[in-house]
């Protein structure tokens, strides 16, 4: 917990004393918006929103029995009357704070010390990292390294968006898409839908 926390503290704190000394024209470009970003940000946010409601609903079977973990982590974070409320507040924000972080710095960061694609597995493996903590928890053994492989492949996916389109408006898009099928995952746990 103590590490999880210091890394989402990081994931403000870095890049705001990174930028603030770039100047806000940093911040700028790595937010340009085009509509050609907002378009490929809900259509790979679609994709992937799809294939990760399929993938629960072809394992669901095999994942009930960890229904009770998720339901005791959920309890001790969401109250059950505020939970999509602050399951849509969360995707949107956390999303974008990852975003920022992973992508605008640490991926566009480690692009100035290495190849294009060693930076893209490095910052999808860090990436993969800080989440393989929560994964463990919920989810222990085999589904925790399947899950994290998961995670790892959206991280280098959301890092190769970027790219394409200069801007982390595509990358933030999709990615609270795919936050928020984890939460409606997550609500079909709890809920017992």
């Amino acid at each position: 917990q103590p590490v999880y926390t210091a890394v989402k503290v990081a994931m403000i704190v870095i890049p705001v004393i990174g930028w603030r000394a770039l100047g806000s024209s940093a911040i700028k470009r790595s937010f340009a918006f085009s509509r050609r970003s907002l378009t490929l940000g809900v259509f790979y946010g679609l994709i992937i929103t799809a294939i990760l409601l399929g993938l629960f609903t072809l394992f669901s079977s095999s994942l009930a029995p960890f229904v009770s973990s998720v339901q005791s982590g959920a309890a001790t974070l969401i109250p059950a009357a505020w939970y999509i409320p602050i399951a849509i507040a969360f995707s949107l924000t956390h999303s974008l704070l990852e975003e920022w972080y992973w992508r605008g710095y640490v991926g566009a960061s480690l692009t100035k010390l290495m190849s294009h694609r060693a930076a893209v597995l490095t910052a999808a493996l860090a990436f993969t990292l800080h989440h393989i903590v929560i994964l463990w928890q919920l989810f222990p053994g085999w589904w925790a390294v399947l899950m994290s492989f998961g995670v790892f492949v959206a991280g280098a996916f959301w890092m190769w968006l970027y790219r394409r389109t200069s801007s982390l408006i595509a990358p933030w898009i999709s990615h609270a898409f795919a936050d928020l099928a984890i939460f409606a995952i997550g609500y079909i746990f709890i809920s017992g839908v």
